[in-house]
């Protein structure tokens, strides 16, 4: 028969795992996160008397044992306006999801945040000796890789903090890291475009690492298929429709236009799709056209563009449980490396 207790009297894990009949280690898994160890029959059980018992864990005390703090800092994005922008959200959704499935908190830092005057490196450094988090995930733009081995990495190196970079192409790091083959991106695509019949082709990309390996899977692509290769077409803005529609104005007051563009962010093929379609000219039987994102919305749907899946929330899943394996001392050293999927619609199919 089980005791009563008093209602001042905190119910403990020990009490838990005596009315389940289990061992207060049991317990401990099942609410920490660590589930899969426990039999669902198990685990189930448990969870029904921490519900009757109206147990709540002692997150605080458990820290203080264990020494983690059960919390994951995330540096993505230049300041916090920027996480609306729909890649980011779909980078913090990934790593969010995962760290939820663990039982860990996610702490957002923004790279050129100042609170206090104080710059993002001499923030790093108390979040690193004060312990803050037990990891970080952080986002490195291709044109800041410099900068990050050479300042921040040293931070986390020093601090024996656990550390995970994601970048936007398939640079080599000297820490664990989750890149994407943009290069690949950019060789598939200008091949699907050449299936596709199409023999002028033109690249337009961002004039920085990034776009310099997109535009070189283009070239390896072309030159492939005995094909002219043209120079690299770069846009001023790369992150609005209005970037597009400028770009499509310009190449319009050239004597002649491509007969296919491949662009490398969806958002400038839309507009350029829009305004080429306002002048009269077909898409895809006059000029066939290829984005590289694969972000959805309504515009996207409504212009039929083909693309590819830069797979954002994948690119979180990776970094997530690869610092995860790191905590957990399966992996130290890793490098992974997500590969791009041609998403096939009308922008880029002759119609019949």
């Amino acid at each position: 028969m089980n005791r009563e207790r008093s209602p001042k009297t905190a119910v403990t894990i020990k009490d838990v795992a005596r009315e389940a009949g289990v061992s207060f280690q049991t317990v401990s898994k099942v609410i920490n996160g660590r589930e899969k160890l426990v039999a669902p029959s198990t685990r189930s059980k448990v969870l029904s008397v921490i519900d009757q018992l109206g147990y709540q864990p002692n997150y605080v005390a458990s820290t203080l044992r264990s020494g983690k703090r059960m919390s994951i800092g995330v540096i993505c994005g230049a300041h916090f306006k920027d996480m609306q922008n729909f890649d980011l959200a779909r980078y913090f959704a990934g790593i969010g999801e995962r760290c939820e499935e663990a039982g860990y908190y996610v702490t957002f830092m923004p790279q050129c945040c100042q609170l206090g005057g104080e710059s993002l490196n001499t923030r790093l450094r108390k979040a690193v000796n004060s312990r803050a988090v037990d990891g970080v995930i952080m986002l490195v733009f291709s044109h800041l890789r410099n900068h990050f081995h050479e300042e921040t990495l040293p931070i986390f190196t020093q601090g024996n903090m656990p550390l995970v970079a994601m970048q936007l192409n398939a640079d080599a790091y000297d820490c664990p890291s989750v890149g994407f083959d943009i290069e690949e991106a950019g060789f598939q695509s200008t091949l699907h475009l050449i299936k596709q019949g199409h023999e002028d082709i033109a690249c337009c990309a961002r004039d920085n690492p990034y776009g310099i390996e997109y535009f070189r899977g283009y070239c390896e692509a072309m030159k492939k298929n005995n094909l002219e290769i043209h120079p690299h077409k770069v846009v001023s803005d790369y992150n609005s429709v209005k970037g597009g529609v400028e770009f499509a104005m310009q190449e319009m007051e050239k004597p002649c236009l491509h007969r296919a563009y491949l662009i490398c962010r969806d958002v400038v093929a839309f507009g350029f799709i829009e305004a080429l379609r306002k002048k009269g000219i077909n898409v895809p039987n006059d000029i066939a056209v290829m984005g590289c994102d694969n972000i959805i919305d309504e515009t996207q749907y409504l212009s039929g563009v083909s693309t590819v899946d830069r797979k954002f929330e994948q690119h979180g899943y990776q970094a997530a449980d690869l610092l995860f394996d790191i905590l957990s001392k399966e992996s130290d050293t890793e490098q992974r490396i997500i590969k791009p999927e041609l998403i096939i619609r009308s922008s880029s199919i002759k119609k019949t």
